[in-house]
């Protein structure tokens, strides 16, 4: 399968990623807070609204109850262009832009049933 246009940037983007382990793999999240931090306190009405209203939403890829992952970044590295990674901000940019959630989920994670 060839890929074009966000898919392909994303995957040329891949190639010249500049965060790598010791061993000379991409990786996109530290063990560390400087990736990811809860604030007890912080949620928002909106997100809560959102996770509320999609809590019974099913995920699967093959009958299967699909391991989602995201990236915090608009960029990409190894596996996240193989359609099993979300990218935050790219998906805030396709919300912002009017679509829904199916429509993102689907873009990203390519294969997917939704129930």
């Amino acid at each position: 399968m060839t890929l074009s246009g966000p898919r392909a940037a994303a995957r040329a983007r891949a190639r010249s990623w500049t965060r790598k382990t010791s061993g000379g793999a991409c990786f996109d999240v530290y063990d560390n807070t400087s990736s990811q931090v809860y604030r007890p306190g912080s949620a928002v009405a909106s997100t809560s609204s959102a996770v509320d209203a999609t809590w019974s939403i099913r995920m699967t890829r093959s009958g299967n109850i699909l391991q989602a992952h995201y990236c915090s970044t608009t960029t990409a590295c190894g596996a996240w262009v193989d359609g099993d990674w979300l990218s935050q901000y790219g998906s805030r940019d396709q919300a912002n832009a009017g679509k829904g959630y199916a429509t993102i989920l689907r873009y990203y994670y390519e294969g997917i049933a939704l129930t």
